[in-house]
């Protein structure tokens, strides 16, 4: 494992650039998280639009309502769920009683994942569950959170997961900025330490022997790279995108340590590989 590798991003943290050449010619892979922003804008009315279903296929994910032309829709914030998007300008949105896009929606991952996160909230208060299922739909895990009105929260189930069942009780629910992580290892990103102050970056599941880049964003959400040998892959990241550092992946595993500014804490990190173009988990600045 390599270790004892030091780094100091603080300042290049708080240099704001927009993704470039350097970029692109680094990063791309696969996203592992979806903002409802990636297939362009969207009405402010169910009514001028359709169920969510197989659009995000490419990424492994479906959606999925009770019984076919029910589920979930996504909306763009004009739409008057008593709060604007968590990122970006739309969500995926429910009205339990009024329309096609009631609850319970499902959302399964081709391949599996470990994880799954998501945001929720309501024009009221309220409650949203989140119910993980394995293959044989038996239930590996279950999560409730409460909703405030018009404030988003966060909620998070782990396990084997085949898929995930959203319900709530609410009348409108709009749900935000779904992540993941694919089951079976892969590519990942640990963010440790405190901010301002000393964090360590770790990663696993790396080629070995490869240069792996860095990249900082203000929030989560998804960059398409304009160029390059990946160009037209989605990051997880969204504004003041830039790439902070570039280091050898070793022998798959790995960290290294740098010094972080104010202007860096509560934003996110990914790392990207060169020649394979993958793309780790996305992390939080602690």
């Amino acid at each position: 494992m390599q270790r004892g590798t030091e780094m100091n991003f603080s300042n290049r943290l708080l240099s704001i650039a927009a993704a470039g050449a350097a970029l692109a010619a680094t990063v791309a892979g696969r996203a592992d998280t979806i903002t409802f922003d990636e297939l362009g804008p969207q009405p402010c009315d169910f009514a001028q639009t359709m169920p969510l279903t197989d659009e995000y296929a490419a990424l492994g994910v479906a959606f999925e309502g009770r019984q076919p032309g029910e589920g979930g829709a996504i909306l763009d914030g004009c739409s008057g769920f008593g709060a604007q998007p968590r990122s970006g300008d739309s969500f995926l949105a429910f009205d339990i009683f009024g329309s096609y896009a009631t609850l319970p929606e499902f959302v399964s991952f081709a391949g599996g994942a470990t994880r799954v996160e998501c945001y929720a909230t309501s024009p009221m208060n309220g409650a949203f569950i989140l119910t993980a299922y394995d293959g044989d739909n038996n239930v590996v895990d279950m999560a409730d959170v409460t909703l405030l009105a018009g404030t988003w929260s966060r909620i998070e189930v782990t396990g084997a997961i085949d898929h995930i069942r959203m319900s709530s009780i609410s009348f409108l629910v709009a749900v935000d900025d779904l992540s993941w992580e694919a089951a079976g290892g892969g590519y990942r990103l640990d963010v440790t330490g405190q901010c301002p102050g000393t964090l360590t970056v770790s990663w696993s599941g790396a080629t070995p022997a490869r240069q792996q880049g860095l990249v900082f964003g203000a929030s989560q959400g998804s960059t398409t790279i304009p160029g390059g040998p990946c160009q037209g892959t989605m990051l997880g990241l969204q504004q003041q995108v830039q790439l902070v550092a570039a280091f050898s992946t070793g022998q798959g595993s790995g960290s290294v340590r740098g010094e972080a500014g104010p202007a860096a804490c509560g934003h996110y990190l990914q790392l990207v590989e060169s020649g394979s173009c993958n793309t780790s988990n996305v992390r939080q600045i602690p």
